[in-house]
């Protein structure tokens, strides 16, 4: 079981950073010029198809475009049916039917079918998210995943991936997969960590070691360096890591 969920967890983690590398080098492209100015407004049917005409506007206000918005940075709201972007930051409201990426910070809020940022400080409700730093609090029908770390609560549907370090709660229908945990992971099926500093509640928590405190609730619990390693129901640890 713990071999065919790395592979997963690996499997899932590449295509979203493929995804997200991809985006990357397509905003790179447009936005070799700089900014030709700032509006208050902008209005069309698709970036550059709007009033005022371009990619290279900062809106500092609305953004509002039927399919698609695109602008460097928007201090405000931006809105569209099919995708938003924002190359440099996001400091506002950012919703659209399909897609919202953002090349830079978000400040504020995301809605979307997919959000995909670098980093976050705020909300995200969609079906799937991304970010590098993810700081707040993240709603997915689906799942999410934090390429280096994440802090705050995260609540998916089916699965919660993080690289690095989880500083708060995660809790998801199927899986939670973690590096790092200082903080509570809680699942139906399946919670795993390398490192865990905090409690984990599932069918099944795996942790490979913990530092200072971990506590196990489930069916299955291991906790790898423990004196008593696997244990029905509960588990735990509590030592300062000198104590062995």
């Amino acid at each position: 079981m713990k071999k065919i969920t790395k592979i997963s967890a690996v499997a899932m983690m590449a295509a979203a950073i493929s995804v997200s590398a991809s985006a990357k080098e397509a905003g790179a492209a447009a936005t070799e010029e700089k900014s030709v100015g700032w509006t208050p407004i902008a209005i069309g049917l698709a970036t550059p198809v709007q009033m005022p005409w371009s990619f290279n506007w900062d809106v500092f206000g609305l953004d509002v475009n039927l399919a698609y918005a695109d602008a460097n940075r928007v201090a405000g709201v931006e809105v569209a049916l099919g995708g938003c972007v924002s190359r440099t930051y996001l400091a506002g409201l950012q919703v659209s039917a399909i897609c919202n990426y953002n090349d830079g910070d978000l400040y504020g809020m995301q809605a979307a079918i997919c959000d995909i940022n670098d980093d976050v400080y705020g909300f995200q409700a969609s079906a799937f998210a991304m970010g590098k730093h993810v700081y707040g609090l993240q709603a997915n029908l689906l799942g999410a995943i934090a390429t280096e770390e994440f802090w705050g609560l995260r609540v998916s549907g089916l699965a919660s991936l993080n690289n690095g370090k989880t500083a708060g709660a995660e809790i998801s229908g199927l899986v939670n997969l973690s590096r790092t945990v200082e903080g509570c992971q809680i699942a139906l099926g399946y919670n795993q960590t390398e490192v865990l500093h905090g409690c984990q509640i599932a069918l099944v928590n795996y942790a490979q070691s913990s530092t200072t405190s971990a506590f196990q609730i489930g069916l299955v619990n291991i906790i790898r360096d423990n004196v008593v390693p696997v244990l029905p129901l509960v588990n735990g640890c509590f030592f300062d890591g000198t104590d062995r």
